[in-house]
């Protein structure tokens, strides 16, 4: 019997000899793991990578090789050949149909129905997999939630989603689980049907499914962004009647008090969060704190947004970058020029936290929104900013708005002068 080479041979010879002799010898013996690994090698061609994938027969081995062979393509950002494309379809049909659904790691599925996503090809295989041609139900259920979890990427998916969650019962005899139904409400979500991802709620109840954190905080930012509070109250009306350990968990605290800052519930914020600093202040954290000082700055009401950051440091509790970026917004807001100065100072000398991209332009939000364009300018090249388009930007549209020509014409052919095209889309400014 052939004694086969030790598991680890392709990669030390390619380390010790180089790519050329690796796959002279690969070629001998081709191995899965040697294959994975010689592909994904940047000195490794697409073409010889193709070779390689090649050395199998068996569907279930390329399909395992595939996904190396995409990555590749990817990384080169070379469009992937429709024939490749036909294969990985083919090969996951007939790893279906011979139920070895489990042969592929999440990481495989995953990359496979992104790829058919991206070219318009999940459809089919999806029309595949609920037809009567596929027989094969084991497993099935593993396959579906890999399905709904790359639907819930893209809000035109819902009715495709929706289908699917009230046919897992005919296709998998199983009813759904929490993990199906908050990949729909995802989906749902990011087209902004709220009262739709609402009405899942029921549904759930007749499968004997409990709605989870996660759903909840899923919910809670779909009402923050239609600014539907009335439902946003219902919701955590529910929960207190039904299961109020929801409440204990800081990304549903995190998600409910940014649904009343974006709908301007201010008081039953600020309510809600003193409720938590005297009886359940370990679930705040630093998020719930930057929730709660960018709710108060986008409302204008910022010198309350800077108390609030008082009190965080006072509680011992430590400001992060996004911090900055609420407490910005709240004197960009309110006019507060110099409480905004004071806070840039002490970011880095009190606070530990260096300045980045964001918290500069947020500063020339500050001086352009409060009409010291001059100001503006100065910041932008003391810091050295004059190459950043998106900062020239803030300050070009301020000049519009303020009527500022002379020095709306110099910022324009700076712009200009480091980006060409944007010379149209300033135009339209004007």
């Amino acid at each position: 019997m052939e004694e086969l080479p030790k598991y680890n041979y392709i990669r030390e010879l390619y380390q010790n000899e180089g790519l050329s002799k690796a796959l002279e010898e690969y070629y001998k013996k081709p191995r899965i793991h040697d294959a994975t690994f010689l592909i994904s090698r940047n000195d490794t061609s697409i073409q010889e990578s193709i070779h390689i994938y090649n050395c199998f027969q068996n569907k279930i081995l390329k399909a395992k090789v595939l996904s190396s062979l995409i990555i590749k393509y990817n990384k080169n950002k070379v469009q992937i050949p429709k024939y490749l494309i036909n294969q990985m379809i083919e090969n996951m049909k007939f790893i279906i149909l011979n139920n070895k659904i489990n042969e592929l790691n999440d990481f495989k599925w995953f990359c496979y129905l992104n790829i058919l996503s991206l070219n318009n090809r999940l459809k089919e295989f999806i029309d595949f997999v609920i037809s009567p041609e596929n027989k094969n139900k084991k497993d099935l259920e593993v396959l579906i939630s890999y399905i709904l979890n790359e639907l819930s990427k893209d809000y035109r998916n819902n009715e495709l989603s929706i289908l699917i969650l009230t046919s897992i019962e005919d296709l998998c005899g199983m009813k759904p689980n929490i993990k199906h139904f908050n990949c729909v409400i995802k989906c749902l979500m990011k087209g902004y049907k709220i009262r739709d991802a609402k009405k899942l709620l029921t549904l759930m109840k007749f499968n004997g499914v409990e709605p989870d954190e996660y759903t909840y905080s899923l919910l809670f930012k779909g009402c923050a962004v239609t600014k539907q509070i009335g439902l946003g109250r219902q919701l955590y009306e529910r929960i207190i009647q039904t299961n109020q350990n929801i409440l204990n968990n800081s990304f549903v605290i995190d998600s409910l008090l940014n649904m009343f800052c974006k709908c301007g519930s201010l008081d039953e914020a600020i309510d809600y969060f003193k409720m938590l600093l005297s009886e359940k202040i370990n679930l705040i954290t630093t998020v719930t704190w930057n929730t709660l000082i960018e709710g108060f700055g986008m409302s204008g009401r910022g010198k309350e947004a800077i108390d609030l950051f008082d009190e965080m440091i006072k509680f011992g509790f430590k400001p992060d970058a996004l911090t900055f970026c609420g407490l910005f917004i709240a004197c960009s807001e309110s006019g507060l020029v110099a409480e905004a100065k004071g806070i840039f100072r002490a970011m880095e000398l009190k606070y530990n936290v260096k300045p980045e991209m964001m918290h500069f332009e947020k500063m020339v939000d500050v001086l352009c929104n409060n009409s010291l364009l001059s100001e503006a300018e100065e910041f932008i090249y003391e810091l050295d900013l004059q190459r950043n388009v998106d900062v020239l930007k803030k300050l070009y549209k301020a000049c519009v708005v303020q009527g500022d020509i002379e020095r709306k014409e110099r910022v324009m052919k700076r712009i200009v002068e480091i980006d060409p095209e944007q010379e149209s889309v300033l135009q339209q400014l004007r």
